[in-house]
């Protein structure tokens, strides 16, 4: 009689430390495969036709990707694990005063010349995750509107730790800064997106003329 080996899941493995990420549609095609024990294919919840969610889970020594079966073994659905995250990245972020997010001039970033806008962070982890769910997108979206009192807001996301928000840009303007932006990425980031941005519906979306 033989007995199947079960797959050791990481240790670290739990709900309280999923975080969504936001990543390319084409990651989730090249990308390797998970990290949790599992080496299966990491677990995707597509956002829009570009963009994608995928789940990380902190660790001691920085993190692992979540597969589908991961979540199976947490007894939770991608979309269950996905509120779950959103949850986890609000409260990493909040403060005895609230929601707490770190803003300096976008031109600290892009350069003299820049519209109206502003770069921000929080003090832990990628920002970038923040427009991987509704409801985070929708919050940091609210909070932007009001320090630039814009109407529409356009998103540059050169790499996860970095994110400017625009005022009043056109479609044109803003693809040549996200260019700009992209082109002052350091180097030892890794690239996520040269194309602009918007939120649509409390998804990300590319920036094209019809939009």
């Amino acid at each position: 009689m033989t007995t199947a080996l079960h797959p050791a899941t990481h240790p670290e493995l739990s709900l309280s430390g999923l975080l969504p990420r936001l990543v390319r549609q084409r990651w989730t095609t090249n990308t390797g495969l998970s990290d949790d024990g599992f080496c299966d294919s990491v677990a995707t919840l597509p956002l829009s036709q570009n963009w994608s969610m995928t789940l990380r889970c902190t660790t001691s020594d920085g993190g692992i990707n979540v597969s589908q079966r991961g979540l199976d073994e947490l007894g939770v659905s991608i979309q269950h694990a996905w509120d779950f995250a959103a949850i986890n990245l609000a409260e990493a972020s909040r403060s005895e005063y609230g929601t707490q997010f770190w803003m300096r001039p976008a031109s600290a970033v892009l350069g003299p010349g820049c519209p109206d806008g502003v770069q921000v962070a929080t003090s832990r982890y990628p920002i970038s995750s923040w427009l991987a769910h509704p409801r985070a997108f929708l919050l940091l979206d609210d909070h932007l509107h009001t320090i630039l009192a814009a109407e529409r807001l356009v998103y540059l996301v050169p790499d996860p730790a970095t994110v400017i928000a625009l005022a009043g840009v056109g479609h044109q303007e803003a693809t040549a800064w996200a260019q700009r932006a992209q082109e002052t990425r350091p180097r030892h980031r890794v690239q996520l997106s040269s194309v602009p941005l918007l939120l649509v519906q409390g998804f990300p979306q590319d920036y094209c003329l019809n939009t």
